[in-house]
């Protein structure tokens, strides 16, 4: 007797089994006995050992032996691990679940056990944007909200059993924003590379780094290069702002994976800066990310991978994490005014990452009208052309102010 054709066996209370019939894999037996006995509503053929019927009782899992006779008096035995339960929730698809903001999510649906429930719950409410199926318990939607980890528990109710619930962690993060290039610097940071003194605990496939004077320069040889540093203990209560220096004589997209405490560097933990943000004049510039809310736990593993092809060569002054400077003041350092044409150029102090919005008015005691709100910041100054002039104004005062 080598086995049963469900083992082990889970039933349903008040749910007729299907046969499950003993495996035997040489000689025939000439008859079947169990110990100790079964739950209450399931029966063991003493000549066939199939075990039938319909358990009345829930039963916590428990091994049975199941003995059976050969001619000659010889006997083999195997232990059956066998439960009665209740109809109820097994697990749900994924738990803990982790969801990236304003993404559809994949539907995250209920494993469950004997009948199908009448209907689901949930408390407290699910994070905004997502909807449970009262009736078959499958969770979908998109998120609209960052939310913590929480724990909600789902019900499912039946008829002529007790209900059953199952807690089910969610998590809603943030994505990284691409935020500008050549920004202020961070105002303070934790340096990921700075290659002063060697290659700072960095790695590298389909490809080679050397570094010298503070720079690495990075020999892409093969398709899909990569350099990664793991190790890392980050915490980003001490910012997420990732700031990379780098010069590339093309535009070729950056990738940029991690790894938290949800896992290593996947699909679902990558980012990029793109091709079309990149400037590839050979320079060196500073590229910055916002990884606001997006880390779980620490950060252990950053990868970049520069670019996708091999033969190329990409140098990086330094990748640091931290945060931001503070803004600087705002400065208009240019009026013009067009006599001609009626209009007003202002130019002032800007910063990618940053809104502005213009005020005028023709009178210090009358109030200030906005003529223009959402401009984009350029790196360094950003340009706003007025041509509104009431044609009867005797001046005109301006302000801009940083939203």
């Amino acid at each position: 007797l080598t086995g049963y054709t469900l083992a082990p066996a889970v039933y349903v209370r008040n749910v007729v089994i299907a046969a499950n019939a003993p495996v035997v894999t040489n000689g025939t037996p000439t008859g079947f006995a169990v110990t100790p006995a079964l739950p209450s509503g399931l029966v063991l053929n003493p000549s066939t050992g199939v075990i039938t019927g319909t358990p009345d009782t829930v039963t916590a899992s428990a091994p049975y032996t199941l003995t059976a006779s050969f001619t000659g008096g010889l006997t083999s035995d195997f232990v059956l691990t066998l439960e009665v339960r209740n109809p109820g929730i097994l697990r749900y698809g994924v738990n803990p679940a982790t969801y990236n903001v304003n993404a559809a999510i994949a539907a995250n649906n209920p494993v469950l056990v004997g009948p199908a429930p009448d209907s689901f719950a949930v408390a407290p409410a699910l994070p905004d944007g997502l909807f449970l199926d009262p009736f078959s318990g499958s969770i979908s939607g998109t998120p609209l909200t960052v939310t913590p980890t929480a724990s909600y528990t789902v019900t499912a109710s039946y008829t002529g059993y007790p209900g059953v619930s199952l807690p089910l962690s969610i998590r809603i993060k943030a994505v990284p924003s691409f935020v500008g290039t050549d920004n202020a610097p961070l105002g303070m940071f934790t340096s990921l590379g700075e290659w002063e003194t060697g290659l700072d605990g960095w790695g590298f496939a389909n490809g080679n780094g050397a570094a010298a004077g503070g720079i690495l320069a990075y020999n892409a040889a093969a398709n899909d290069p990569q350099m990664s540093r793991g190790g890392l203990a980050y915490d980003p209560a001490g910012g997420t702002l990732l700031e990379l220096r780098f010069r590339q004589s093309d535009t070729a997209l950056v990738e940029i994976f991690w790894g938290d405490a949800s896992g290593g560097a996947a699909a679902v933990r990558r980012t990029e800066i793109p091709s079309g943000v990149i400037i590839g004049d050979g320079q060196f510039h500073t590229y910055q990310i916002s990884f606001e809310g997006v880390f779980e736990g620490n950060l252990n593993l950053l990868r970049i991978d520069p670019g996708a092809v091999g033969g190329r060569t990409v140098e990086f002054d330094y990748i640091r994490i931290g945060a931001p400077a503070p803004p600087q003041p705002i400065a208009i350092t240019n009026f013009v005014y067009d006599p001609l044409f009626r209009e007003v150029t202002l130019t002032w102090t800007s910063s990618t990452g940053s809104t502005y919005r213009i005020e005028a008015t023709d009178s210090f005691l009358a109030p200030w009208d906005t003529i223009a709100t959402g401009l984009p910041g350029d790196p360094g100054t950003t340009n706003y052309i007025d041509d509104s002039l009431p044609l009867d104004a005797p001046q005109r005062y301006y302000r801009v102010i940083r939203e």
